[in-house]
């Protein structure tokens, strides 16, 4: 699940498989695309592959480009208002860094999209310690091999991580702030 891909599921835009452009090509004729659609994604939480909650009218009026590009209409709006902070080193691009090292800042895009009023992107958790108040969610990006613990410095705060998040989107529901050794 890339960003692109989750930032459109946030938006309400419906994605499709590379299928539906290679059949309309060979019929000479834009085929329906709701029967393309990919899986929204895997639950984690409920191991299930769950199918996209899109509009079945998406594309059909230009309104819809129109509430898209206003921030509008068909979103999962899952942190309505939130301020959140997203704590990971990974996150912003670092000047001098090899080429190996591959930063995602679109995470913090796909969090505006599902409605997030704020985000703060940190690398460490210790640049927001003495501001938890501040924010309503903290969301912790892990490494591939980074420790499963959660932080001591964030036990009064509603902590959750990044694959919390996106199965928040694929579900299309907030689930309960949980730390994965807790379930």
């Amino acid at each position: 699940r890339t960003t692109k891909f989750l930032t459109a599921l946030a938006c309400g835009v419906p994605c499709v498989k590379q299928e539906w452009v290679t059949e309309s090509l060979v019929r000479n004729r834009l085929q329906d695309w709701r029967q393309y659609l990919l899986p929204q994604g895997l639950s984690v939480t409920y191991n299930m592959s769950v199918t996209q909650m899109v509009d079945a009218r998406w594309g059909e009026d230009r309104a819809h480009l129109l509430d898209l590009l206003r921030g509008s209409g068909g979103k999962l709006r899952l942190l309505e208002d939130m301020s959140v902070a997203l704590v990971g080193r990974d996150l912003m691009p670092r000047a001098g860094a090899p080429a190996s090292i591959k930063s995602e800042p679109g995470i913090a895009k796909v969090l505006v999209c599902m409605g997030a009023q704020r985000v703060e992107v940190v690398p460490r958790e210790q640049a927001i310690v003495n501001r938890l108040d501040q924010f309503d969610l903290i969301i912790l990006r892990l490494g591939e091999n980074a420790t499963v613990t959660r932080p001591a410095s964030l036990r009064t705060a509603n902590v959750c991580t990044w694959d919390w998040a996106k199965d928040c989107l694929s579900l299309s529901r907030l689930l309960p702030y949980t730390w994965p050794a807790e379930e």
